[in-house]
């Protein structure tokens, strides 16, 4: 378009009613263009500014800085300077991280962590969303990363009726005859302690758990079976495993176009017949009769007082195993690291426990405990 053809009739804006008005019409429509354009980012800025003005992103405790996206996960390499001592001189009790977008917590001294997860519980406790892990590898069952909720405390009421002092006292036989066993092994391949530990753990649990036979070795069907699921669940809750965890809106993705998801629910389907499997065995002995003390069974047995379905059962039972057996052994390891390193402590506690083991065997459980030197 040039000055000359203008259609007639046209009229200029004012002040462009010269030779030159063709580039001052352009100029005007721009303009018109623009300043709603202008506005509308201006209004993004200030709504973003006051956003994070009041973001409690902007008060998180001090820690290494991070990298763009990935946070902080160069750190995680290597988690040997966690427990450092310059960790906690350079950012004092409360350490904050983030890697590929979850945020993470770390407390560097007891009394840090007691006040918020303790005292103030009702506020700041509860877990993490782990969509993998949690939603698609445990179907949102996993007692050991499911949010509060009605589903929570149904499960943690059950599961405390089945650890009380009284259900407890029904398993002293069992814990009695592992511990002998333990014993023997000890004294017979001292070398294998940690292989020796881990088969007591898991012998005591599932026994407790599912009134299971003895394990003489740690190469049991059902517990491989199991071990791998917690080989499997630990894996996928590292921060960073799968990108869904970063980008949640891929879990609206369907599974014939994510490899991942249907792999995850393959094996959800896997690890919930392997429990049920195990839950169903003590059904049915109970049909026939078995009155041995175990949780499955108390569990069965007060099925409408708890309100949890087969499959939720078969989960927390799966759950309070993969609580026990790992965190029994790791306890036991250091516990036999300190009695190394700490001769005398272990001369004292050893004449304690020979004073105790005086009395018939039957009896020892309901001696007084010997508490004063492993407080010591």
């Amino acid at each position: 378009m040039t000055w000359d053809n203008i259609p007639s009739g046209f009229t200029a804006p004012l002040g462009c009613a010269t030779p030159h008005a063709f580039r001052c019409l352009v100029f005007s429509s721009v303009s018109q263009l623009l300043i709603p354009c202008a506005g509308l980012i201006l209004s993004l800025v200030i709504i973003l500014a006051v956003q994070y003005a009041g973001s409690p992103w902007r008060k998180v405790p001090p820690g290494p800085r991070g990298l763009p996206i990935l946070g902080n996960i160069r750190e995680f390499q290597g988690k040997g300077w966690l427990f450092g001592k310059d960790c906690k001189r350079r950012f004092e009790h409360i350490m904050y991280l983030n890697v590929l977008g979850q945020p993470i917590i770390v407390f560097n001294s007891l009394k840090a962590a007691s006040d918020p997860l303790d005292r103030r519980a009702n506020i700041y406790s509860d877990r993490p969303r782990f969509i993998f892990a949690h939603e698609i590898l445990c179907g949102g069952l996993f007692g050991g990363s499911m949010p509060y909720g009605d589903l929570w405390r149904r499960n943690h009421c059950a599961a405390r009726q089945g650890f009380t002092r009284a259900a407890v006292h029904d398993y002293h036989p069992i814990l009695g005859k592992e511990a002998i066993l333990l014993s023997l092994a000890l004294l017979e391949s001292s070398h294998a302690l940690e292989r020796h530990l881990q088969r007591f753990s898991a012998s005591a649990i599932m026994s407790i758990l599912y009134d299971y036979p003895m394990l003489e070795n740690e190469h049991d069907k059902s517990l491989t079976e199991i071990h791998a699921f917690i080989d499997r669940m630990s894996a996928a809750a590292v921060p960073g495993a799968h990108l869904v965890e970063l980008f949640p809106w891929m879990i609206h993705i369907p599974e014939r176009f994510a490899k991942w998801k249907r792999e995850g629910r393959q094996h959800f389907m896997q690890t919930s017949e392997i429990f049920m499997a195990l839950l169903n065995t003590v059904r049915s002995d109970i049909s026939k009769g078995s009155d041995r003390p175990n949780v499955s069974a108390s569990l069965i047995k007060n099925f409408d007082r708890y309100g949890l379905s087969d499959l939720e059962m078969a989960w927390l039972l799966g759950s309070i195993y993969f609580a026990g057996a790992e965190t029994t052994t790791t306890a036991l390891i250091w516990w036999a690291l300190a009695m190394t390193a700490h001769p005398e402590i272990q001369k004292r506690t050893q004449a304690e426990l020979d004073t105790v083991a005086g009395a018939p065997a039957s009896q020892l459980f309901q001696m007084h405990p010997v508490s004063r030197t492993y407080r010591r």
